[in-house]
């Protein structure tokens, strides 16, 4: 939310601005729109559900793949910090339905993509902030990016 909250700020002809009196009124209109966006992408039935929407500059499978990837990242960090080995496990075929059904079935092809998968969409956020470019998130996230990316019987 943080992000999308930038990316309104920067935005001055975006829709909550334009409501209320004043900047106190507006800046509760874009808390308003916030509160019902995040609520929105938490309450939805199934990830593949979630849809952009360009005029709000929403974009609830990043969004919630950044959360999610937040959330692991601190799990992982509190372990390793504790000196815990750490092992985790995705069982839940919603994590990467194609890859399920081809556990299922070998026969088929299909490929999970950040559409149809929130851990590879988890993946590639995290895979981003590790990126060589970024000295500082390479440093922090390269080691977990690595091992994500070798996830058995993901097929991405």
């Amino acid at each position: 939310m943080n992000r999308r909250a930038l990316d309104w700020a920067d935005k001055a002809d975006f829709l909550a601005w334009q409501q209320g009196d004043g900047i106190v009124q507006r800046a509760e209109k874009v808390r308003q729109l916030a509160a019902r966006y995040w609520r929105s992408v938490e309450q939805r039935s199934y990830y593949k559900t979630l849809r952009d929407n360009q005029e709000l500059l929403a974009f609830p499978r990043f969004d919630l793949a950044a959360t999610t990837a937040g959330l692991v990242i601190q799990a992982v960090g509190r372990l390793l910090r504790g000196g815990v080995p750490f092992r985790g496990y995705f069982v839940d075929a919603a994590w990467a339905p194609k890859s399920a059904a081809r556990k299922a079935d070998p026969e088929l092809s299909e490929l999970d993509t950040e559409q149809t998968s929130l851990l590879v969409a988890m993946i590639l956020r995290i895979c981003d902030y590790a990126s060589e470019e970024n000295t500082v998130g390479n440093a922090l996230y390269k080691p977990l990016a690595d091992a994500l990316e070798q996830i058995e019987d993901l097929h991405w």
